[in-house]
This record gives structure tokens, C-alpha cells and sequence, in this order.
């Protein structure tokens, strides 16, 4: 899962959501606890209330993690949480599966936070819709559907540290939508493409020279 922000932006934006929907459950087991034991209670009004707090966060939430990650698949797994269905039979049983409801979807929110957290201890990583090569919140740009932003894609989904071949680097260019190296080659060519490569490298160490004061990648472990 690819973040389009900053893991310390990110990480706000899932603490805050869970902060929140903490404040809610216990909202709701207090006032139902209440409410219960008086002769005013009303159960429809009472359903009512929880369900619109529950839809609030909810929303606020999906909102929040569409502006958080690049792809829909973290979206996807909070909307569809194991176990997720509303029973309507009895007021009891509709707070409870309210409180389910939060419950089940602030266990995955723990998952992304801790996710983020490990970003954070990384302190050199990739935002691929923006093409920004990120240092701690320092970012370096690149420009957009270029050989240096297709080479970041590649690289920064690899471990730190780990060698790449130069012909896996082509093959994967050739099957990405921008498909900007080497147009139109279908095999690859060691001379031709190894320098299309190296001038993507020296292009990227140059700016992040420039930004961070250091370079990122050492030729010798594309080669």
C-alpha cells in the first residue's frame, strides 16, 4: 500500500480516526447504559443518534484514506471488514452491532497506523503520484512519466539496500503505462538501454545531491 502523503501527515490522519471513533464507542455505551435505566427511553430516537455518529466517522474516515494512499485496496478493506452485517432485531442487539461496526473497522486502522509507523522509521521513501522522492518531510521532486520517476517506482518498491539487474529494470518499464524507456524495443539491448539506465541513476543522484546532500543509489547495485 502507497502513500501520496507524508507518513507524519498520514499518521495524524489515522490517529485522529481513531482517537474519534474511541470517543464515539464510548459515547454510545454510556448514554445507552443511561438511557436504559429511565422511563424516557426511546429506542427508535436512540438507534438513531448512534447510527448518525456511526455515519459521520465513517464518512469523515473513507475521505481521509482516499486522500491517504495511492491505491483503493486499504479503502476496500475498511469499507468490507470481516463479520460486518446488521441484525435489526432488537434495540440491544442494533447498539451492539454499532459498536461492532466501529470496532471492527479501528482494528484496521491500528493495521495502517502501524504500517505508517514503520515509514517513519524510514526516513528515505517514494510518493508516486506526486513523483517525490521524500527525506524525512523533505521532498525532492522529479518530473512526471519520466525515466528517473519509472526508475524510483522500481527501486522503492524494492528493500533498501537490495541489488537489481538492469534487464528486470527494463522489463519492468516496458509493462508500466508510461512506458518511457526505450520506446518501441521489444528486446533488450545491453548497450543501448544499460546507458538509458545510468542516465536515469545520475539523473536522480544529481537532484537528490542537490536536495538532500547525498546521493541514493549506488550504480553498482543495478548493475
Amino acid at each position: 500500500m502507497n502513500i501520496k502523503i507524508t507518513p507524519k501527515d498520514a499518521n495524524c490522519k489515522i490517529n485522529e480516526l481513531i482517537f474519534e471513533g474511541h470517543k464515539i464507542i464510548a459515547f454510545i455505551r454510556k448514554d445507552h447504559k443511561i438511557k436504559r435505566a429511565t422511563s424516557k427511553y426511546n429506542e427508535a430516537d436512540d438507534i438513531k443518534i448512534y447510527r448518525q455518529e456511526f455515519d459521520k466517522w465513517y464518512d469523515k474516515a473513507t475521505k481521509n484514506l482516499l486522500a491517504t494512499y495511492d491505491d483503493y485496496a486499504p479503502l476496500y478493506h475498511f469499507i468490507n471488514p470481516p463479520s460486518n452485517a446488521m441484525v435489526d432485531t432488537g434495540v440491544a442487539m442494533q447498539v451492539s452491532n454499532i459498536l461492532n461496526m466501529l470496532e471492527l473497522r479501528l482494528d484496521i486502522l491500528y493495521e495502517y497506523y502501524t504500517d505508517i509507523n514503520r515509514l517513519l522509521k524510514a526516513p528515505l521513501f517514494y510518493i508516486e503520484s506526486k513523483s517525490y522522492i521524500m527525506y524525512y518531510d523533505i521532498a525532492c521532486p522529479l518530473k512526471h512519466d519520466s525515466n528517473q520517476s519509472e526508475l524510483c517506482k522500481f527501486l522503492f518498491r524494492k528493500s533498501i539496500g537490495e541489488y537489481s539487474e538492469k534487464e528486470d529494470i527494463w522489463k519492468y518499464i516496458q509493462k508500466s503505462e508510461a512506458h518511457t524507456f526505450i520506446k518501441g524495443n521489444n528486446d533488450y539491448n545491453p548497450k543501448v538501454d544499460s546507458d538509458t539506465i545510468n542516465n536515469a541513476v545520475e539523473g536522480i543522484n544529481r537532484n537528490t545531491s542537490q536536495t538532500f546532500g547525498f546521493r541514493i543509489i549506488e550504480s553498482k547495485k543495478i548493475l
